[in-house]
C-alpha cells in the first residue's frame, strides 16, 4: 500500500521523503521489521525505538514514524508526527483496510471479570448464530485456532492485523478484553 494513503487520517504529520513509496508491512518492534516496512519508532517503558532505527533500516525499513525530527543525513522516508502511539493505530487501520469498521466489535475494561464476559458472550453469539472472535487475556480465538496471548491487548497494527484476518474469515463479532494499560497506549 502507498505511504501516502497509509497516513492520511493521521493529523499533525511531516512527511520528508517520498511519501508515495510502497509499504509491505507495518512494525513497532525493528526485530520484526521486513523489506517494506514502515517502522514506528515507539518510546516504551524500558527502551525508546528511536534507539533501534538503525536495525530496522538494516532489515529493509523504507519509512520511519517518529515524534522527533529527520535526523541529519537520513535516507530513509522520515514521518514525524505530534503522538507515534495514535499514528501507529491510525496507519494500521488505514493498512488493513479499517477492519473494525466491518465487524461488531466489542470491548470489555474494568478490573475484574474481563476474561469471564468474554466466554459467557462468545457463547450467546454462537448460539444466536453468529461467529465471534475473541481477543483476550488467556488467549486469541476464532475460527477453530486458539492462539495463546502474548498480553491482554496487542498493539494496533497486531490488533489491526488480526481482525481483518477474521473477516476474511467470516467472523462477524470480535470481543476485545481491553486493559486500562492498552487504554493509556492508544492500542
Amino acid at each position: 500500500m502507498n505511504l501516502k494513503e497509509i497516513l492520511r487520517d493521521i493529523p499533525r504529520l511531516q512527511a520528508e521523503g517520498d511519501a508515495a513509496i510502497e509499504i509491505s508491512g507495518l512494525a513497532y518492534s525493528s526485530k520484526q521489521v521486513q523489506p517494506g516496512f514502515l517502522f514506528a519508532a515507539l518510546r516504551g517503558e524500558r527502551k525508546d525505538g528511536h534507539e533501534f532505527v538503525g536495525e530496522a533500516l538494516s532489515r529493509g525499513a523504507r519509512a520511519i514514524l517518529s515524534e522527533r525530527p529527520k535526523p541529519p543525513n537520513m535516507k530513509a522516508v522520515w514521518v514525524q508526527v505530534g503522538d507515534a502511539r495514535e499514528a501507529l493505530a491510525l496507519a494500521a487501520a488505514s493498512f488493513y483496510g479499517h477492519p473494525s469498521l466491518r465487524m461488531k466489535v466489542i470491548g470489555i475494561t474494568g478490573t475484574k471479570g474481563k476474561t469471564t464476559l468474554t466466554y459467557v458472550l462468545e457463547s450467546i453469539l454462537r448460539q444466536a448464530g453468529f461467529q465471534p472472535a475473541v481477543i483476550g487475556t488467556i488467549n486469541y480465538r476464532w475460527a477453530g485456532e486458539v492462539i495463546p496471548a502474548e498480553r491482554t491487548t496487542p498493539e494496533a497494527p497486531d490488533l489491526q492485523r488480526m481482525m481483518s484476518e477474521m473477516l476474511s474469515l467470516g467472523m462477524t463479532h470480535c470481543l476485545i478484553e481491553v486493559s486500562s494499560h492498552a487504554l493509556d497506549l492508544k492500542r
